[in-house]
């Protein structure tokens, strides 16, 4: 299951492909509130992870998260998948959609 934290380069491969499939609005990843909070508990961890030094994923496919995380403010599901969040993840959202763009937080 994701996020892929054994094998950096598979973590590497699987977490930049979540990334193709969040852009191209995959209803796996993004079909409803509950996927798009699974999703973006994904999205979290991984980015959290690498904050903490581990080599789950490039830097680009991290800057794709925060863009993608940005862009999926206006899914139309956003604000009741935000609500799905514990406070870390929500924390960690949060933080990587500031840095692309002012202000931008989901808020419940």
């Amino acid at each position: 299951s994701l996020p892929i934290k054994e094998d950096e380069t598979e973590a590497h491969l699987c977490h930049e492909e979540l990334a193709d499939l969040i852009e191209s609005s995959d209803p796996h990843c993004v079909g409803d509130a509950a996927k798009l909070a699974r999703t973006m508990r994904v999205v979290s961890a991984v980015l959290s992870a690498v904050e903490s030094g581990e080599d789950v994923a490039a830097p680009s496919t991290c800057e794709r998260f925060k863009g993608l995380l940005a862009r999926l403010q206006s899914h139309a599901e956003a604000r009741k998948a935000y609500g799905m969040l514990s406070g870390v993840e929500q924390g960690v959202i949060g933080k990587a959609v500031m840095g692309v763009t002012a202000p931008a937080t989901i808020t419940p």
